[in-house]
């Protein structure tokens, strides 16, 4: 069988509100301390990235940003 095309992996493709675009975090931890947080993102459901960032979303929040307003920023 021959396939023309892009053949991309249907199981990769997320719904828009999981799409995720732009720059990137590189996080160096130890191996334990990633065995951790990956439980803890499988016990809230979620994919290690999504669970990072909904918790450093949180830390944000109570020093005044909205990571979530792509346009809103903290003023001085």
């Amino acid at each position: 069988m021959v396939h023309k095309g892009k053949l991309g992996n249907k199981n990769a493709v997320k719904p828009d509100s999981q799409k995720v675009s732009g720059s990137r975090v590189e996080l160096v931890m130890t191996p334990h301390r990633k065995v951790c947080y990956v439980k803890s993102a499988d016990k809230e459901g979620l994919k290690l990235s999504a669970w990072i960032r909904k918790h450093l979303d949180r830390v944000a929040a109570t020093h005044g940003f909205k990571p979530d307003d792509k346009e809103q920023r903290k003023t001085p």
